[in-house]
């Protein structure tokens, strides 16, 4: 059963240290996100499925990590302690076989944890230890995703187990984000339209974004919001937003929907 579900960001900037872009510009994100790993926490989830932009990615397949145990990679992390999650390879497999039924390939491959994954797993498993599933993208059509996200629903609805949803991905990443030129406008229209379709769960538009105007705002979190919205289609859920602020150029996004 689906417990939890929400949108979270992954800046390195969240987890920083020092300079410019210490996490205090940030401040309202990162309590957010307090406040959703006490939710979380609420919830007592037996597997989080972990949807990561950065993830490995391939262009007409959607990757899933299959090592045994997920870890930090092997270069230098600021998110603190080192990482070693236990993978739920009884549901990757029955993904997999799922998708297969139906000619929505999925391939399987070991990999090391990405940022996109690494950065809010730190700040929402400071107290519980479940197992993960780290999904990734690929470069299909956005139904594609949902698609696929419809798929993993089936088999998440009929476990007995505690499942936890987790879409990590920003919104707008242009540069000069709170400026007033007619590019650093389309930023902030993107997110503003981008949220309020979501509240409104209108998949129509979130699927028929024409990627050209997508590259132009640099965005790296619509495909796992379909994604998630594709698990979710037969939940009754309801968007609530928590946080968002642009304070870096990025629009930054935390909202629970279960």
């Amino acid at each position: 059963m689906i417990v939890f579900a929400s949108i979270v960001p992954h800046s390195f900037y969240l987890v920083g240290k020092s300079g410019k872009n210490s996490p205090e510009k940030l401040k309202k994100t990162r309590l957010a996100l307090d406040q959703l790993r006490l939710n979380l926490e609420k919830t007592k989830p037996e597997v989080i499925v972990l949807i990561s932009p950065h993830a490995q990615m391939e262009d007409y397949h959607f990757v899933i990590n299959s090592a045994s145990v997920l870890k930090n990679p092997s270069a230098n992390f600021e998110a603190g302690k080192k990482m070693r999650l236990k993978n739920d390879l009884d549901f990757v497999r029955k993904i997999k076989y799922s998708c297969e039924l139906v000619d929505h390939f999925v391939h399987l491959h070991e990999n090391e944890l990405d940022y996109g994954a690494l950065v809010p797993l730190s700040f929402l498993l400071k107290n519980i230890n479940p197992r993960i599933i780290h999904l990734s993208h690929s470069k299909l059509s956005f139904q594609k995703h949902y698609e696929y996200g419809e798929i993993m629903s089936n088999i998440f609805r009929k476990s007995k187990r505690r499942i936890a949803i987790l879409a990590s991905g920003e919104l707008s990443h242009r540069k000069g984000f709170q400026n007033s030129t007619d590019d650093d406008k389309k930023g902030r229209f993107f997110d503003y339209w981008a949220i309020h379709h979501l509240a409104n769960r209108d998949i129509e538009a979130l699927v028929s974004m024409e990627r050209e105007a997508l590259e132009q705002v640099q965005e790296c979190g619509l495909r796992s919001f379909l994604m998630m919205l594709g698990i979710l289609y037969q939940e009754k859920y309801q968007f609530n937003l928590i946080s968002y602020e642009y304070p870096l150029d990025v629009g930054y996004l935390v909202a629970r929907l279960i």
